[in-house]
């Protein structure tokens, strides 16, 4: 039996329908793959965040144990070594804004008193005049701040 001109064209069409339905089933299957990675990708990266974050608590504590055992005779052993070549220690970088616990920074403040200073300082921050004036009202000294902004440091290191 003889095609036709029209037994083509729906031929033609029937294909065309077919090969959009394939793209279609191809496009889907493309994005499901993507998906998928996608979310492999957040899961693994949530996993190292959540193991590196465990190392950084970690490494916090090992620094907390080893402030507060520190014995203060050391401190005022460093005092006496500067005393001796005539320097006086008026202010004490410690920090305050780093530590995360009320310990540490009592521990910054006798430190700073061990050394003879008068004050503690660290970066001008709101948050941290408030959590730690009571610390230093407590030791009877001061909470100094300075302004070293981070575009500073940028600046500087260019």
């Amino acid at each position: 039996m003889a095609k036709t001109c029209a037994d083509h064209k729906k031929a033609e069409s029937d294909h065309a329908k077919e090969l959009d339905h394939c793209k279609t089933e191809l496009q889907l299957a493309h994005e499901k793959a993507i998906l998928e990675l996608e979310q492999k990708y957040h899961a693994t990266i949530q996993k190292l965040k959540e193991e590196k974050q465990a190392e950084i608590d970690k490494y916090k504590e090992e620094v907390k144990a080893w402030r507060l055992g520190l014995d203060l005779s050391k401190v005022e052993g460093a005092r006496k070594l500067l005393s001796d070549a005539g320097i006086s220690v008026h202010i004490v970088k410690m920090q305050p804004s780093g530590m995360g616990s009320d310990e540490e920074v009592d521990y910054a403040f006798k430190v700073a008193k061990a050394m003879g200073a008068k004050a503690v300082t660290d970066e001008i921050n709101l948050e941290t005049a408030k959590r730690v004036a009571p610390f230093a009202e407590k030791h009877g000294m001061y909470m100094a701040f300075h302004n070293m902004p981070k575009k500073a440091l940028v600046a500087i290191r260019s």
